[in-house]
C-alpha cells in the first residue's frame, strides 16, 4: 500500500486503496456525509478564521489523508487478525456435528468468539465459541431418541 505523503515539489500521492474508498464513499454514503459536514458547520458556523487560520486550515488536507491512510491500515491489519483467529477455531468447528447444530448457529459463535478474543480478553477463542454455540443451540427432540 502507498502512504498518503508530501514532496518537495508540493506534490501530494495517496493510495489506491484510499482513492477507492472516496470512491464509495461519494457513490454511497453522501447522506452519512452530508450530515457530518451539517454537523461540523453547525459547531463551527459561529467561528471567524483570521488569514493564518485559513492558511493552517489548508495544510489540514494532508493530515486528513494521512490519517485516512492510517485507518485503512489498521483496519487491513484487524481484519487480519480475525482471519487468523477464525483459522486457530477450524480444527473445533470440524467436530461440532452439523446435524445437531446449524450452520447459522455456528457462524454467529465463531463471530462472536472473534470479536471478545481481537478486543484483547484473555479468555480462549474455542472456550468463548464452545459457549456461545450452547448459548445459541436449540436441540431438536429427535437427536435425544
Amino acid at each position: 500500500m502507498t502512504d498518503s505523503r508530501q514532496f518537495d515539489d508540493n506534490q501530494f500521492v495517496i493510495s489506491i486503496e484510499l482513492l477507492k474508498i472516496l470512491a464509495w464513499l461519494l457513490e454511497n454514503k453522501q447522506e452519512t456525509m452530508k450530515s457530518l459536514i451539517a454537523e461540523c458547520l453547525s459547531e463551527t458556523a459561529h467561528e471567524h478564521f483570521s488569514e493564518k487560520d485559513a492558511e493552517y486550515l489548508q495544510e489540514t488536507i494532508i493530515d486528513f489523508f494521512s490519517v485516512l491512510e492510517t485507518l485503512i491500515v489498521e483496519v487491513g491489519q484487524e481484519e487480519e487478525s480475525k482471519k487468523i483467529l477464525q483459522r486457530n477455531l477450524i480444527p473445533a468447528i470440524d467436530h461440532i456435528d452439523s446435524s445437531a447444530c446449524d450452520k447459522t448457529t455456528v457462524e454467529l459463535s465463531v463471530a462472536k468468539a472473534t470479536s471478545v478474543c481481537s478486543k484483547g480478553a484473555r479468555k480462549s477463542a474455542q472456550d468463548v465459541m464452545f459457549k456461545e454455540l450452547l448459548k445459541r443451540w436449540k436441540p431438536h427432540k429427535k437427536h435425544f431418541n
